[in-house]
């Protein structure tokens, strides 16, 4: 598995993606005119990654080889800091 440091390694990797349905970021992604969130909101619907739930998501992280949930830092902070402590949060 590639390291993922920022969105466009996102773009060029094979990981799904994911985001929370109606979440901010979930809206983020679908509006934007940038053409790496156009690129990364095109694989989400592609392969219908948006999820339902914070916990899902995470779920999806753990149990997929190559999978990405993105959301609010807060959030994804507060999740990767619970047992099993075994999630990665980057900074974007």
């Amino acid at each position: 598995m590639s390291p993922i440091n920022n969105l466009e390694d996102i773009v060029e990797s094979s990981y799904q993606v994911g985001v929370y349905d109606s979440s901010s970021v979930h809206e983020a992604f679908k509006t934007s005119q940038y053409e790496t969130h156009r690129k990364i909101w095109q694989r989400i619907e592609a392969e219908n990654t948006i999820v339902q739930s914070t916990s899902e998501g995470s779920r999806w992280v753990r149990e997929r080889d190559e999978f990405v949930f993105i959301d609010d830092g807060p959030i994804l902070r507060h999740v990767a800091n619970q047992p099993p402590c075994d999630l990665t949060v980057g900074k974007y």
